[in-house]
């Protein structure tokens, strides 16, 4: 689940909007909004600024006083064209919002809802590279780092990168729900399997090497977290959707 802070005014929503294909949406001459209510709030609404550009289908959202509240905020996106027809994001996308708890913040992280898949960047805080397909956590401090399926911190897994590599200290994307595609090698990093992903396996976060998965065949024994991490499509295409934490 992504996470902001009460009261922020430096937190920026950033969307990238793609149809169920994967191609980009112009937003030309298009009003992109975005709703959301927080716990059992009103439904808030805003206009959000479409890029220079309208064909990268990029638009963002500064959040404003008074926006950030503590609890699940829980949006949706919706594009109106100029034929006045309407196009609302297939999945919705939830951001916790936590109470400050030293000081006033000084820096934001740049959110990403693309339809369809859900994304944010963080900063590598991990010390070397990271590659696609990483699980991934953030620590206390908001960075990332490879998550491993043994105690609650290192378990609790934000996404997996999509990035072919993140460099230490750079920032890098981090999916939360859709699909990641990426080479065989690229997968074998990942699962150990030299052959990739193996298709329709579902796979979990590695409780014996921090940032990998095992499949379904592996044995999770005591003090270990069994987390399922998705299914393979493919060889090389997996459906990231995070299960709940199961304790053997």
């Amino acid at each position: 689940m992504l996470r902001l802070v009460a009261g922020d005014t430096e937190s920026t929503l950033k969307i990238t909007c793609k149809d169920s294909d994967g191609t980009v949406i112009n937003l030309t001459g298009a009003t992109v909004r975005v709703y959301w209510r927080i716990a059992n709030g009103n439904v808030q609404s805003r206009t959000m600024t479409i890029d220079a550009s309208p064909a990268t289908g990029i638009a963002t959202y500064k959040f404003q006083s008074g926006d950030l509240i503590v609890g699940d905020l829980v949006g949706e996106i919706e594009i109106q064209f100029t034929s006045g027809t309407i196009l609302t994001s297939v999945v919705t996308f939830t951001i916790n919002v936590r109470l400050r708890t030293f000081g006033t913040a000084t820096t934001s992280i740049s959110r990403v809802v693309v339809i369809n898949a859900i994304t944010f960047q963080a900063v590598n805080g991990y010390g070397g590279a990271l590659v696609l397909g990483t699980p991934v956590y953030l620590s206390a401090s908001g960075v990332m780092q490879p998550a491993l399926a043994v105690g609650e911190t290192t378990s609790d897994v934000e996404g997996m990168i999509t990035d072919a590599t993140v460099a230490n200290n750079t920032l890098g994307t981090i999916i939360t729900e859709g699909i990641i595609t990426g080479t065989v090698a690229q997968w074998a990093s990942i699962t150990g399997n030299q052959n990739g992903l193996v298709s329709s396996m579902d796979y979990y976060l590695s409780p014996v090497a921090a940032g990998k998965l095992v499949d379904s065949a592996y044995s999770f024994i005591h003090g270990q977290v069994v987390m399922r991490m998705g299914s393979a499509l493919s060889a090389t295409a997996f459906k990231f959707e995070i299960g709940e934490r199961i304790y053997p």
